[in-house]
């Protein structure tokens, strides 16, 4: 991907815009003509392939195409009144990751659903049962799209499955959550989907205890995968994010971007200690990543960019500790000794579940932290699947709050 400036001065709107290849095959050249979404301009950029393999993902939109071998630049500049000084500046060059776009729910890392009666550890039965039943959902979610790009279907935001499946005692509901695509509507491994758990929250109260730092890592891991997909807002309340010690520089931006990647920045309110947060900055810059770079080009996360302009979001007089996902009714909390930290030192760890009025009473009014109410009124449009012995049994959409 390449993220650019618009051509006009004075505008900085950011233009992102996605470069196809064809590994192996044959790339035409050309371009795209773009007119910028905030100031209207028209700027351009050559790419390849921009009738089929390149687009423009934010910022702009194509009005007009050229393939180098029907037309030269200098006619295309001619017909839309350009010049060569309206092509795409301070263009930065983004490598794709390897990695996926969403986190895992990782199997192999320390479980937080068990069975408190006979405890049975129920994540990986769990992911078990619901890959018994993918051909039967695939073969719904097919239908379902075709009905969704005929324009019949809104966009739903989530993709919810509920199911039950029995440990050594018990029958349990278990709720998946995986993100609806339009590029890609059906699900190739079970693992895209997130385990968020029952509603009930009574057995994550397994987690309290004592734990080295990797393990409580393990643990928020899942939690925020949780948290993002059943919850409207989560708070972060943390002094420390990553050792500030000479040589744990990498460690350091490696935390701040599991934070950053396991959660929605539009939901998320992140309060920590300015020093901190300055620290990332230069962690991340002895790293060869340019924080301020990244803000220019609209390529940080709207999280970390409201910290560097936000000075309420930072508490220095503070080592209170906890995370939690607030709800309309209830919120569940994770408190303890533990920063967002990775070694062998051991930290205590406590999950309990308040009403919403008590936690505001008791952990936020102390802290003087607001935040916005109208978060827990935003709904969301659900694609809800009942699976029942391996069969959808009920395939609807519906508005949860």
């Amino acid at each position: 991907m390449v993220a650019a400036i618009c051509s006009k001065i004075g505008c900085e709107q950011s233009i992102h815009v996605s470069i196809g290849r064809w590994p192996g095959g044959i790339n035409d050249r050309g371009g795209f003509v773009i007119e910028c979404a905030n100031c209207g301009h028209q700027s351009y950029i050559p790419v390849s392939n921009p009738d089929d393999a390149s687009s423009v993902t934010s910022g702009g939109r194509i009005v007009a195409t050229w393939d180098n071998d029907i037309q030269s630049l200098s006619d295309v500049l001619d017909a839309h009144g350009l010049t060569f000084a309206d092509e795409l500046k301070d263009n930065m060059l983004l490598i794709p990751s390897t990695e996926p776009d969403d986190p895992q729910f990782v199997l192999e890392e320390r479980p937080i659903y068990r069975c408190l009666a006979c405890n049975d550890e129920l994540e990986r039965a769990a992911y078990d049962e619901l890959a018994k039943s993918l051909e039967a959902i695939n073969e719904r979610l097919r239908s379902h799209f075709i009905y969704f790009l005929k324009g019949r279907h809104r966009v739903p935001d989530t993709i919810e499955v509920t199911l039950e499946f029995t440990c050594a005692c018990t029958t349990y509901p278990m709720i998946f959550h995986r993100p609806f695509s339009e590029t890609n509507p059906v699900v190739k491994n079970v693992l895209e989907f997130v385990l968020a758990g029952p509603d009930d929250a009574a057995m994550l109260t397994d987690i309290d205890g004592v734990y080295s730092r990797d393990d409580c890592v393990e643990i928020f891991k899942k939690l925020l995968l949780r948290w993002r997909a059943r919850h409207r807002l989560v708070m972060l309340v943390v002094p420390f994010i990553g050792l500030d010690y000479r040589g744990r520089e990498e460690n350091r931006v490696d935390l701040w971007n599991m934070v950053l990647g396991y959660t929605d920045p539009a939901r998320t309110l992140l309060v920590t200690r300015r020093p901190t947060y300055n620290g990332f900055v230069e962690a991340a810059k002895s790293q060869g990543i340019d924080i301020k770079a990244l803000a220019k080009f609209n390529l940080l996360s709207p999280l970390v960019d409201e910290l560097g302009q936000k000075g309420a979001l930072f508490k220095q007089q503070s080592h209170a500790k906890f995370y939690a996902a607030v709800g309309r009714d209830s919120t569940e909390v994770l408190s303890g000794s533990f920063n967002i930290h990775t070694g062998k030192f051991v930290e205590n760890l406590l999950f309990k579940t308040y009403t919403t009025k008590d936690f505001v009473a008791r952990y936020l009014v102390p802290l003087g932290v607001v935040y916005n109410p109208d978060l827990l009124k935003a709904e969301r449009a659900v694609l809800a699947i009942g699976i029942e012995d391996g069969q959808v049994k009920s395939f609807a959409s519906r508005t949860v709050s």
